[in-house]
């Protein structure tokens, strides 16, 4: 029987009332005004430097970029096809007279361009495959033993103080 009792209720806390003057109620609209318009221009003067500083980056198409990208991806293709073209032509040159793909004979002279340098060191440079070969270089001896085609052009002479060293520093 205990639980059908009806629950007292709270009761109601008294609200006091405040008077305002006229004057009193105008100074505090003026204030709340005023804090309102400061606190919004603060942040709408945010959001407007912000909006000028995002106006004046260029537009980017992401279209453009990817396309671009693509670009520079064929580009990087190309050039290595064309580096491995020229790798497999080096390597099948015999670098005699003649022995380029276009020519219609092949000669027995070398053609080795030859250049000696005011060091002392000859470099050499085929015509039809764009080789480089270099006196001090054991590697490339076998090539200065042949004849060439092509006369030597030669640089001045100076004197070093140390002539292997000036030999090295290619």
């Amino acid at each position: 029987m205990e639980e059908n009792k009806p629950q007292p209720q709270p009761q109601a806390k008294a609200e006091s009332k405040i008077t305002l003057g006229m004057d009193e109620l105008k100074a505090l609209i003026a204030t709340s005004v005023a804090e309102a318009v400061a606190q919004s221009s603060s942040v709408a003067g945010k959001v407007m430097a912000e909006a000028i500083l995002e106006a004046r980056k260029p537009y980017v198409d992401p279209r453009q970029v990817e396309n671009d990208k693509m670009m520079r991806e064929q580009m990087r293709e190309s050039n290595e096809r064309i580096n491995r073209e020229i790798e497999a032509s080096r390597l099948s040159c015999a670098h005699l007279q003649g022995s380029n793909a276009l020519s219609e004979f092949q000669g027995q002279l070398g053609s080795f361009v030859l250049h000696q340098l005011d060091t002392g060191v000859v470099v050499g440079i085929c015509t039809n495959c764009q080789k480089q070969i270099w006196s001090n270089n054991p590697e490339d001896q076998i090539w200065f033993t042949k004849k060439q085609a092509n006369r030597m052009s030669r640089a001045g002479q100076r004197v070093f103080l140390d002539p292997l060293k000036a030999q090295k520093a290619r």
